[in-house]
């Protein structure tokens, strides 16, 4: 009776027909369907993942190793190379004519490189020049030529080199002053440009420093008393021509 009363609920109920024939096992198949591709997400989400790492692991590695050889090589070429350039100033002295005025001897100085033992690099090649800013005056127009000599000595005084060079003012026509002053008369008037050449004077063109008798004093003479001049300064280069 028990079993005869059932199937008939089960016959005259549809849906229990569908829950079972239809439904539960379209929901087994959509939640397998939806596990597996979960699944699959998950492993490319955790693929991507390790690439992205990976990536990220190399190029710090990448940017490590180029910082690390940028810091060795700035470490090395301060520790090992010589510096480029030395400038000092040049401070003129001269004795004055009581009767007449004006400079009675030549203008001269001495320049001291450094206090310590040595300033240069041992076997390295440097270009001594003497840079003198002069006015365009007419007494420096008519002066014409004069000598810039130059001595090296060691720390004990010893004379290491020695030379003299000649030295002139660009000649410059009375047109072309004329034509320079009247194009750049707004300048001179602001104050934004001077009338002044500066002169490079290679005293040494390549100066080869000693081991046992390094550079510590410089003496810079110019042999002329008419000469008129701003400042002077001594340059020291090095020359890594080989």
């Amino acid at each position: 009776m028990g079993l005869a009363l059932e199937f008939l609920l089960n016959l005259f109920d549809p849906f229990h027909i569908i829950r079972r024939h239809f439904w539960n096992p379209f929901k087994t198949i959509a939640a397998n369907v939806f596990d597996h591709f979960m699944n699959k997400t998950q492993d490319k989400v955790s693929t991507i993942r390790d690439v992205i790492l990976r990536i990220g692991f190399v190029a710090f590695m990448v940017a490590l190793i180029i910082w690390s050889a940028i810091f060795m090589y700035v470490t090395f070429y301060y520790a090992y190379m010589p510096a480029m350039s030395h400038t000092r100033p040049v401070h003129m002295q001269f004795k004055t004519c009581l009767d007449q005025g004006g400079p009675c001897s030549f203008p001269h100085a001495h320049v001291s490189l450094t206090k310590k033992q040595q300033l240069l690099m041992m076997g390295q090649a440097y270009r001594v020049q003497v840079i003198i800013d002069m006015p365009e005056s007419i007494q420096n127009q008519e002066l014409g030529m004069f000598m810039v000599c130059g001595e090296l000595r060691d720390q004990e005084s010893y004379l290491r080199g020695h030379a003299c060079r000649t030295a002139l003012m660009k000649y410059k026509s009375h047109l072309i002053r004329t034509i320079s002053t009247w194009s750049l008369g707004p300048l001179y008037i602001l104050g934004l440009k001077e009338e002044h050449e500066r002169i490079y004077v290679e005293i040494f063109p390549r100066y080869l420093e000693e081991r046992n008798h390094p550079i510590t004093d410089v003496y810079i003479e110019i042999q002329s008393h008419k000469i008129q001049f701003y400042s002077v300064t001594l340059q020291i280069t090095a020359d890594f021509t080989d």
